[in-house]
């Protein structure tokens, strides 16, 4: 995989982690599930084309998961994953940031869109985005966790929320009531 190895010792001695050690890390941390494993392997490759450094000397990665989901078109071109799979990796890679971006002033339709937008692989990028934080500080750690989880139980909620039917309208059993009366 070229596109990794573009990351070995990348990175190194100019302020931000060493671009290959990431994810390596991400790929031990999330539940042992493949798709996961490989997203995590993946989910950073379009970190190489992207770098840019700000005025201020600080190191930018903007676009680097579109850009990364594009440069999975030519891995899964050159290896043989299923079509779900490749699929569910492509969206992976370009979503993998998305999770670890919530807070709690998201609206009940923001979050009801990151879920729909995710679809069945909403398990796998909750866990990508749990992975993907590898700070060496615990209490970064512990933020990052607190918040993809705090998504997690608003999106089941609301998932709660969205299933009981819907109250009937104000009134209707009144109605009904009187209307019964005139019939008896």
């Amino acid at each position: 995989l070229p596109d990794c190895h573009a990351m070995v010792g990348w990175g190194e001695g100019i302020r931000q982690k060493d671009v290959w050690a990431h994810p390596k890390q991400v790929v031990r941390q999330p539940p042992p599930r493949l798709i996961v494993r490989w997203a995590g392997l993946l989910h950073d490759i379009g970190k190489v084309p992207t770098r840019r450094f700000t005025p201020a000397g600080q190191v930018t990665f903007i676009g680097h998961p579109e850009i990364g989901a594009r440069m999975f078109e030519k891995i899964a071109r050159r290896l043989p994953f299923p079509f779900p799979m490749t699929d569910r990796l492509r969206f992976l890679i370009a979503a993998h940031l998305r999770a670890a971006a919530y807070d709690d002033q998201w609206t009940d339709s923001a979050v009801r869109r990151f879920a729909r937008d995710a679809d069945d692989a909403l398990d796998d990028l909750l866990d990508l985005a749990r992975a993907d934080i590898t700070s060496k500080y615990e209490d970064k750690v512990r933020r990052g966790l607190r918040q993809i989880n705090l998504l997690a139980d608003r999106i089941e909620k609301l998932k709660t929320e969205d299933e009981r039917p819907p109250a009937l309208p104000a009134g209707l059993g009144h109605a009904i009531m009187q209307d019964r009366k005139s019939v008896v």
